[in-house]
């Protein structure tokens, strides 16, 4: 963010006033004063000054001076900023977390004594740099060192050549970056000089963040540039006595929070800070480490000149800051890769709101806590309101960050930074000296290049800066390696890129587009990320309905066994006479035709399957209902389905003690019945009409009633059959009423496979279970993971192993846990059973995903089914990116 008190102060030295009126900026100046480049940055800032102008207006009248102080001893206090780093260095002693280096290459005789007394003079005008910080009776105290001993530690390496060279640059700044700060006795400012040839050499500066920022820096280096010229020329220093020194500033700041003046700026941060969570919603590629550690990683990009030009121009139109439309570009960022609409961002702003700050070298900058909503329908109003709360932010700069995080009870933690860990800067407003007039440092006689280290410090978890500049504009992204790998960074900045590039095309009309619309990659990306997410396309006969499947098997294995429970059995012949007998009685006694609904309330039996095969066969859809479930779910179930006929035994029904009709399935006369298959054609059947509903719990507390079509049904066992190799008995263990139920029965009678039907008290003994395991030759069963947890313990504790015939097992309805894994592949080593993990709503027919799950492998839920599609979408229904936070969305069949 630009310095708005000394962009004015520059007006102002040249007779050019600015104020605020009525919402509008007013120029008071000179015939012309005022060029077309000051035209320009007064556009480009509008905001900026309107908010910070009308502020000034409005605390003018209680506005303090700050003056010289008279300091006693150990009286000084250190400005909030201050305090929190010493705090923060007593903590993590012999780290060099803050120092803060600014390296260049110099060709030329370059002459040490002379900058040796260049940077001696600065050290003179500003105090803060001979400054030395003390405790006393638990009060801590800044104290100015009157006498001191500067020197330039000087590294001769002329005898040095290439690599080797090289390497020993490296490795000398590596050591002179890391070397830490002894605050107690130290001068804050160390510089080296590694001589390379007699006119040629590396000048590295470090000073420690206590005593400087920035804005210092810039402020350093201008006066060594003035001091080294003036000094080689002259032999005198030049620079003239600064009215005030940073411990005035401090003093001030104290004097001015115990008088309550930031009250009602503080107010500000409060509410606009309320529960505010305290890590940001970004995904991290490994697990946070209990200790932040402070070294970075660096990821450069580019966007090129027509984007930033094209930026540029829409934060014209639009009345914003450049900065505002970064922040607005990552916070979105953010939030589609966190599933998150609250985001907040930090960003360093200069304070240095007195002029009369303008020229000191101190610690002044005071990060902003940035936080937006990215829940807008539109572009144009989320820009509008990423703007107000900038410029409310700037508004309520002056509150202290230190006095903020204590201010709303922050909790600490070593191993992230309060309030936000993501940063983003501007270079280009932010500092005395812009990105090219750095790079334009000149020294007498000698040519200045900036060196950009490779290693870099890293405070927060990602640091974005951003700067303009005649290419287009650099983004320079900084994070800590411990939480993101480099690929996981590159991607962002692609991705923010991409963002950007979409911003600098719209318009003052376009704008008024969807926010959802603003893509983090381009449309062949975001095609190749559906690719990634669908299941193989696979061609199958829509027309067909379920029971046409089992028909099949009938004619071909007709005395093949069907469906089994404890002592009853059928053949498919059997199962398929029984079902077309009571799907004509149902027919011809309560009109049972396609789009009805029949509710089965029946224990679990082959008369249950016979039943729900019924009911298919008579063009109707079964509605499951456990015997077991409360009255009142049960009438709540009956009422919401409204079914013409509930088909279940007297036993059952009088001990529900509900007033709706039933038949009596036991008491249906099947002989005088037909024993044919009825013709689709006939009842009018298509594979669109319903072929079950089966009632959840609910989101909202009531049961819901979920209604699955026969091409669903179909399509879903299809992929099952096709998944599962070597079918040969399935144990039914789950409720007729759970969907879960309808994968064992399809699956197995569409297969010509047997379907076993465990009873409750088999359910209810580990033990016996396996036992009718083994009795019956089970290839293949689902269970929730708790179940199949127990069944490997009981295995594991017998004596001798089980002559189990499995060939694959899914867990499902819950989450499973590497153990249970490790434990399946222990107990089954060197045998070919599977196991797999299913996901899938009720609405998507069961699952829409599956993964054979491997030991030691991280536990997903696989991949999407055939003919399935999967999205993952944001909270404002934008697709995601791979790697993300988001809601998974499910198409397709099924």
């Amino acid at each position: 963010m630009i310095n708005v008190p000394q962009l004015v102060e520059s007006f102002v030295e040249r007779d050019i006033l600015i104020t605020a009126r009525e919402g509008e900026l007013k120029i008071k100046a000179p015939q012309g004063a005022v060029c077309e480049q000051d035209l320009q940055l007064i556009r480009t800032h509008k905001a900026e000054l309107l908010s910070w102008l009308s502020a000034q207006q409005d605390n003018d009248a209680g506005q303090v001076e700050i003056v010289r102080h008279q300091y006693a001893e150990n009286a000084v206090p250190l400005s909030y900023s201050q305090q929190s780093l010493w705090l923060v260095e007593q903590l993590n002693e012999h780290n060099a977390t803050y120092n803060m280096t600014s390296e260049m290459h110099i060709a030329g005789q370059f002459d040490c004594d002379i900058a040796q007394q260049a940077f001696t003079d600065i050290i003179v005008r500003h105090q803060i740099l001979r400054t030395v910080y003390r405790q006393h009776d638990e009060q801590i105290y800044q104290q100015v060192q009157d006498t001191f001993s500067f020197q330039i530690d000087t590294q001769d390496l002329s005898d040095h050549s290439g690599s080797a060279r090289a390497d020993a640059v490296t490795e000398l700044l590596a050591a002179y970056r890391t070397r830490p700060f002894d605050l107690n006795k130290d001068l804050m400012l160390r510089v080296l000089y590694i001589k390379l040839s007699t006119d040629e050499g590396v000048l590295a500066i470090n000073m420690h963040h206590i005593a400087s920022d920035g804005w210092s820096t810039d402020i350093l280096l201008a006066e060594f540039c003035q001091n080294y010229e003036t000094r080689q020329t002259t032999g005198v220093c030049a620079g003239d006595e600064l009215d005030i020194q940073y411990a005035d500033y401090a003093c001030w700041q104290r004097q001015r929070l115990s008088d309550n003046a930031l009250q009602g700026k503080l107010d500000y941060w409060r509410q606009q800070l309320a529960e505010l969570q305290p890590l940001h919603p970004l995904m991290l590629d490994f697990d946070r480490p209990e200790v932040k550690q402070s070294k970075g990683q660096r990821v450069q990009g580019r966007i090129d000149i027509d984007v930033a030009g094209g930026l540029q121009r829409l934060a014209r139109a639009l009345n914003l800051t450049p900065f505002m439309l970064f922040h607005a570009a990552f916070a979105l960022l953010v939030a589609r890769h966190g599933n998150s609409q609250d985001i907040t961002i930090g960003t360093p702003v200069a304070n240095r709101e007195h002029p009369e700050l303008s020229r000191l070298i101190g610690f002044f900058v005071n990060p902003l806590v940035l936080r937006v909503s990215t829940e807008h329908t539109t572009v144009a109003e989320y820009l509008e309101h990423v703007k107000q709360v900038n410029l409310a932010a700037l508004a309520n700069q002056e509150v202290p960050f230190e006095l903020l995080v204590k201010e709303l009870n922050t909790q600490r933690d070593r191993s992230y930074t309060p309030l936000f860990q993501l940063v983003l800067t501007c270079s280009n407003d932010f500092g005395v000296l812009s990105s090219e007039g750095r790079e334009a440092l000149t020294l007498p006689g000698l040519s200045v290049t900036p060196i950009e280290a490779e290693e870099a410090m890293v405070k927060s978890d990602i640091e974005l800066d951003i700067r303009f500049d005649k290419q287009g504009a650099a983004l320079s992204w900084v994070y800590d390696p411990a939480l993101f790998t480099a690929t996981r960074i590159t991607e962002l900045n692609a991705q923010l890129s991409c963002v950007l590039a979409q911003l600098a095309a719209l318009d003052g009309n376009t704008v008024e587009l969807g926010l959802n619309t603003l893509s983090l990659f381009s449309p062949l990306q975001g095609r190749k990320i559906d690719q990634l997410l669908a299941g193989e396309q696979e061609d199958y006969d829509t027309e067909l309905c379920i029971h046409e499947l089992i028909e099949q098997h009938a004619e071909l294995t007709p005395d093949a066994i069907a469906v089994q429970c404890d002592d009853s059995q059928l053949s498919y012949a059997q199962l398929n006479q029984n079902a077309n007998q009571l799907a004509h009685y149902l027919r011809q006694e309560y009109d049972v035709k396609p789009g009805s609904l029949v509710g089965l309330c029946l224990s679990r039996s082959v008369n249950m399957v016979v039943a729900l095969l019924a009911v298919l066969k008579a063009g109707g859809a079964y509605v499951p209902i456990d015997p077991s479930y409360p009255s009142d779910r049960i009438d709540y179930m009956l009422r919401d389905a409204a079914p013409q006929v509930v088909l279940s035994e007297p036993d059952i029904w009088q001990a529900l003690k509900t007033d709706f009709a039933y038949q009596s399935l036991s008491t249906v006369p099947l002989a005088a019945y037909s024993n044919e298959n009825l013709a689709k054609t006939e009842l009018e059947l298509t594979s669109s009409h319903l072929a079950y509903v089966i009632y959840t719990s609910g989101s909202t507390g009531k049961p819901k009633g979920v209604m699955i079509s026969h091409q669903s049904l179909h399509h879903s066992t299809r992929c099952r059959n096709n998944t599962y190799d070597g079918l040969q008995a399935f144990m039914l263990v789950s409720s007729f009423s759970f969907d879960s139920s309808v994968a064992g029965v399809f699956s197995a009678l569409t297969s010509g496979a047997r379907l076993c039907i465990a009873s409750v008290a088999l359910q209810n003994d580990a033990e016996q279970f396996i036992t009718q395991l083994e009795h019956w030759q089970i290839t293949h069963f689902s269970a929730v993971p708790g179940f199949y947890g127990v069944l490997l313990d009981c295995l594991n504790e017998r004596g001798a192993p089980a002559r189990l015939s499995l060939k694959g097992i899914v867990v499902a309805g819950e989450e499973c846990a590497p153990s249970l894994v490790d434990k399946h592949y222990q107990y089954f080593a060197g045998q070919p059973v599977g196991l797999f993990n299913e996901y899938g709503p009720t609405e998507a027919t069961v699952w829409a995903t599956v993964e054979r799950l491997q030991p030691a492998q991280p536990i997903t839920i696989g991949r999407a089914i055939a003919n399935c599609q999967l999205y993952i979408l944001t909270a404002d229904g934008a697709q995601a990116p791979l790697g993300s936070v988001g809601e998974l969305y499910i198409g397709g069949d099924g």
